[in-house]
């Protein structure tokens, strides 16, 4: 919004809010929340389909538990939001100077990270390993609807894991440099 009114010079009401500080923070919160809906809406409807196809047929189970792995990752990712949305991510009164992370945030991150390696990619790729050598005793729709949700989770993880290294682990290295 504020793109577009710098970019056709727009006149905007004094009385309206926008522009001010808490506008903006909310602003930001809708386009965070907004542009993960997507994601999240095909990625829970594609693990509610291999679900509802574990429980309807009874088989599969031991495959959809090792999936469950998966979600060990996403109780840190959830502390790390929370850090991120508490304003707890840089020690007190480094903001000013160069903002530096609190020992909470950095713990969290690592933690985060290796928890993604781990039971990520680590269970990911041993699913799709699994789908692969036993691809021939599997009937064909759920070959395909393993492989479409794997291919598909995968993906997300991709773009999840750059998301972090960019934002925790290449940032701390910018910023590193810049200060020697």
């Amino acid at each position: 919004m504020l793109i577009q009114i710098v970019k056709h010079d727009c006149q905007i009401p004094a009385n309206t809010g926008v522009g001010t500080p808490e506008s903006l923070e909310v602003e930001e919160y809708q386009h965070f929340f907004s542009s993960q809906l997507a994601d999240r809406s095909v990625g829970c409807f594609m693990v509610l389909s291999c679900f509802s196809l574990v429980v309807a047929s009874r088989r599969y189970l031991g495959f959809a538990v090792v999936s469950l792995l998966v979600e060990i990752n996403s109780v840190f990712l959830h502390v790390r939001q929370l850090l991120l949305l508490s304003g707890q991510k840089n020690r007190p009164g480094t903001e000013i100077t160069t903002p530096r992370p609190s020992v909470t945030y950095r713990m969290t991150s690592w933690l985060n990270l290796g928890t993604f390696l781990v039971f990520r990619v680590g269970t990911l790729g041993w699913m799709s390993r699994w789908l692969a050598g036993h691809s021939d005793l599997l009937p064909r729709y759920v070959l395909l609807m393993g492989a479409a949700g794997l291919s598909l989770i995968s993906t997300m993880n991709i773009v999840l894991l750059y998301r972090l290294l960019r934002a925790d682990i290449l940032n701390n290295t910018h910023n590193t440099d810049k200060d020697h």
